[in-house]
């Protein structure tokens, strides 16, 4: 992952655009950081249904991914 954030950074660096990940982003999600919130309120008051976190991860490569391709062409 981090290896794909240097890749796409250098790239937007040399286009002059915004990278569509960060290497910063990539070390904050697999750092290590242990963070627990309570979504009790966010459910009963939003109706809140959080995803799994490998669901969420897969949809957002899917999207990712499929926004790589449609720059390339």
């Amino acid at each position: 992952m981090l290896n794909l954030a240097d890749k796409l950074e250098f790239e937007a660096k040399e286009k002059n655009t915004q990278p569509s990940l960060l290497r910063s982003q990539v070390e904050l999600y697999y750092g290590g950081i242990n963070r627990h919130y309570d979504l009790t309120t966010s459910r009963q008051d939003l109706n809140f249904k959080p995803k799994l976190g490998e669901v969420a991860l897969e949809e957002y490569f899917k999207r990712f991914f499929a926004s790589l391709r449609k720059k390339s062409l």
